[in-house]
């Protein structure tokens, strides 16, 4: 299957995930006259505009936004200006420090999130949530997805945007090849690896680059056992990459340890975690037995341009798409998600999230930010509403199928939009009504929440800005994680993976011994504060 090579691998692998906030120092602001009806539907006598910044301009957006205005003039009365940035990281701090109008933005914490709740440059939205005049937000937003966002004192600055539950995550394989070769569907660890290790065997007479194409993931979930390590209350804190060992009641911090560390760090984990650095267990396995089907330019830059391999890592929410692109190239994708619970739809999972990856912000100073959370509740007051910012318009862009399903449509002027900006909520989320059945159920087992339990560290973020100690050891410490985790998450260290794993924990020590100290600090605070 054709894929575009992704380079800078080591840059995204730093900036996944992780989650770096301080307490905030912006109050929430009352702006514009409403009126909140019982029903949720605010209502506004003056026209207004709301100016709205985000980046991936989609396509077609006009039409939706003027569906919208009309079918809310006479309650909203409010026109939407979308603004499409090329650079979200570097512009918008620019916008805020000369308070160009800004009502709503995206935010996360590989942007700018930390530094401007930090800075006091976003509104406390939390009179806004849980709030029976705004039902739409209080529907979409339980209790339990605003704990990955609330502040100790109670603030909320960012909105979480959350497609599902979990991060579902697996490889596309290319039927065709699997079928040339009479190998067994994928459909577990074993059957994964033969079809693995059988391109391999047969890379140069296929013309593959390589087997895998893994853009930015590496092995690394994979191979993580996230959930064994969930149910035995290890949780991983993504950036610094650490895994964290809490008391069986979940109120104590018991050990932690990281890339390289010495084995006798592991001494405080819980079976079988406790006897070597497992960490280190798994890059080695990585290394000798998965590095080998790994472009060996993928981390170099030297490659560019498209690649032929016989899979890629995709997460689940990604599998339609990449599916449809396939199919049109007249390839034969089939999917294999590895988590067991979600592929076989039995039991309950933890969430390896402690909190989102993708949120909107309305700055302080904006003028309108009554009148941009009743725009947001009225998307996500219903499915109707919601429907139309996340798929488009109704028998124009899509169809609705059957209850809880969808087809896409695909006219001249088709609407396109970055839902994960505005829109990923499990609330109204549909299934794709070509899918196949199994694939079916993955998503709808993904969305119910009844099948996910939270992290038990949800809602906590590490600060490592409010001490000048651990601001330093902490960036020296991923500059130095940054040049390495890469390989090591390929393989491509190879057989000097463990030397390499050494030179990086003697390299690194003094400034993880600084971030660890401060990291165990904090996640004791906020278990302390959390448990009384």
């Amino acid at each position: 299957m054709k894929m575009w090579k992704k380079v800078g691998l080591v840059s995204a692998l730093a900036l996944s995930m992780f989650s770096l906030a301080a307490c905030g120092k912006g109050s929430s602001a009352d702006n514009g006259s409403t009126t909140a009806k019982a029903t949720g539907q605010s209502t506004f006598k003056e026209p207004g505009k709301l100016d709205i910044y985000f980046f991936n301009e989609g396509k077609n957006v006009n039409k939706v936004v003027k569906k919208f205005e009309s079918e809310t003039k006479s309650t909203l009365n409010t026109q939407i200006k979308f603004h499409w940035t090329t650079d979200h990281k570097q512009e918008m701090p620019l916008k805020f420090a000369a308070k160009t109008p800004v009502d709503l933005t995206f935010d996360a914490y590989w942007q700018n999130l930390s530094k401007n709740i930090s800075d006091g440059v976003y509104a406390n939205l939390a009179k806004y949530f849980d709030n029976d005049k705004y039902p739409g937000l209080k529907k979409a937003f339980p209790k339990k997805v605003l704990d990955l966002v609330r502040q100790k004192n109670g603030a909320i600055y960012n909105i979480p945007l959350i497609a599902t539950n979990g991060q579902a995550q697996g490889f596309i394989i290319d039927g065709k090849l699997r079928k040339k070769y009479n190998l067994p569907k994928v459909t577990d660890d074993k059957t994964f690896y033969q079809y693995l290790d059988t391109m391999y065997k047969h890379q140069k007479q296929e013309k593959l680059t390589s087997v895998l194409s893994l853009w930015g993931i590496g092995y690394q979930d994979y191979l993580n056992q996230t959930q064994e390590k969930l149910q035995n209350n290890i949780v991983t804190i993504t950036g610094p990459d650490y895994d964290v060992q809490l008391s069986p009641d979940g109120k104590k911090v018991e050990g932690i340890i990281g890339i390289g560390d010495p084995d006798s760090d592991a001494k405080n984990f819980k079976a079988p975690y406790n006897g070597k650095n497992f960490k280190n267990e798994r890059y080695e396995e990585i290394a000798s037995k998965y590095g080998k089907f790994v472009d060996p330019a993928a981390l170099s830059g030297e490659s560019s341009g498209t690649s032929k391999t016989a899979g890629t890592f995709t997460y689940l929410t990604e599998w339609p798409s990449k599916r449809a692109d396939a199919v049109a190239k007249g390839e034969d994708p089939e999917l294999y998600i590895w988590q067991d619970q979600v592929r076989n739809q039995k039991g309950t999972m933890i969430s390896e999230m402690t909190t989102a990856n993708n949120f909107l912000c309305i700055p302080r100073y904006s003028k309108n930010i009554d009148r941009t959370m009743a725009f947001l509740n009225w998307i996500y007051s219903s499915p109707k509403n919601w429907d139309l910012w996340n798929y488009g318009i109704e028998g124009q862009d899509w169809e609705a199928v059957g209850k809880n399903e969808y087809k896409s449509l695909s006219p001249k002027d088709k609407y396109t939009f970055p839902t994960y900006e505005m829109t990923d909520n499990t609330t109204y989320t549909k299934i794709d009504s070509t899918l196949s059945p199994d694939v079916k159920k993955m998503y709808a087992y993904s969305l119910d929440n009844k099948n996910w339990k939270a992290n038990p560290l949800a809602g906590f973020n590490f600060d490592s800005t409010s001490d000048p100690a651990v601001k330093q050891a902490f960036a020296s410490y991923n500059t130095a994680l940054g040049d390495v985790r890469g390989y090591f998450q390929t393989g491509l260290y190879g057989s000097k993976t463990k030397e390499k794993l050494d030179a990086f924990y003697k390299k690194s020590k003094k400034d993880s011994d600084v971030v660890k100290a401060a990291m165990k600090k904090q996640i004791q605070a906020f278990l302390d504060a959390r448990n009384k």
